[in-house]
């Protein structure tokens, strides 16, 4: 914080002196904010997230969707739209992904990323389980970890 002073002449030519308070950097940002996202039956981009949430500056949108597409929890990138000049713009939904609004996207032009990304696969293996680290006796009577 940095105290100036104002200088003001009055009317009958006195000087007035007022300190004034002026903050490094002016806080732009409301903290606290509860962001709303869209259903889950629709697909948007940060455009529509932007007008979704007006009270918002568009980084700090930017920030949140960030975080959450690093969770995987919450939001997943389902493709890109082409602009056709400057960089595609990506498009995402809530997740799970549906397989509706990956058809409303398909309809729309949208190039879709690869599914296998999109919807979460348990891979289930049907082989027999690995006998490493099992104790195995040795016809000496001493017991020995196999690893």
């Amino acid at each position: 914080m940095k105290n100036i002073i104002d200088n003001t002449t009055t009317q009958d030519n006195t000087i007035t002196s007022t300190p004034i308070t002026i903050k490094k950097t002016q806080r732009k940002n409301k903290t606290n904010l509860t962001l709303s996202w869209p259903e889950n039956t629709e697909y948007f981009t940060i455009k529509d997230l932007c007008t979704l949430n007006p009270e918002f500056v568009e980084i700090t949108l930017r920030v949140r969707l960030k975080k959450a597409l690093d969770e995987e929890k919450i939001v997943g990138v389902i493709g890109s739209t082409n602009p056709g000049k400057g960089r595609p713009s990506l498009v995402f939904a809530m997740r799970p992904v549906i397989q509706s609004v990956l058809d409303k996207a398909k309809a729309a032009g949208i190039q879709l990323e690869d599914q296998s990304r999109l919807v979460n696969v348990m891979t289930v293996a049907t082989s027999t389980p690995s006998t490493n680290n099992v104790a195995a006796t040795v016809p000496s009577n001493k017991t020995v970890v196999v690893s």
